[in-house]
């Protein structure tokens, strides 16, 4: 990205079910947008998982990333939605300041139709 000169306004992270990778490089990884003020959406999807626990074991490894990431303090806007980071940095006008979210979708319930 620095040698094509590219300079993300957002970041989404997607991980599906059967998907494995070391929470510590992802964290890394992400924190590196974070520190640069950066928004990171994590996505996580178990369109391939087998039931909800798979989904739970998927939504905990997030919090662990994201936690790593923007410290342990979330706010939950829902089951599989939580929200770290810091309120609106009015001195952006209202822009996200070193912001994430993270999402669980569960689409179990649609895999036949796909």
């Amino acid at each position: 990205m620095k040698e094509q000169g590219i300079n993300p306004i957002f970041i989404i992270y997607c991980a599906a079910a059967g998907g494995r990778v070391d929470s510590d490089i992802v964290a890394g990884i992400l924190k590196n947008f974070q520190e640069k003020a950066i928004p990171i959406c994590y996505v996580i999807t178990n369109i391939y998982g087998a039931s909800a626990e798979q989904l739970q074991g998927q939504i905990d490894g997030g919090r662990y990333i994201m936690d790593a990431i923007f410290g342990p303090v979330s706010v939950s806007t829902g089951k599989l939605c939580y929200h770290y980071g810091h309120s609106l940095d009015s001195s952006d006008n209202g822009s996200p300041s070193k912001q994430g979210i993270l999402v669980g979708v569960n689409s179990r319930d649609f895999s036949n139709i796909m």
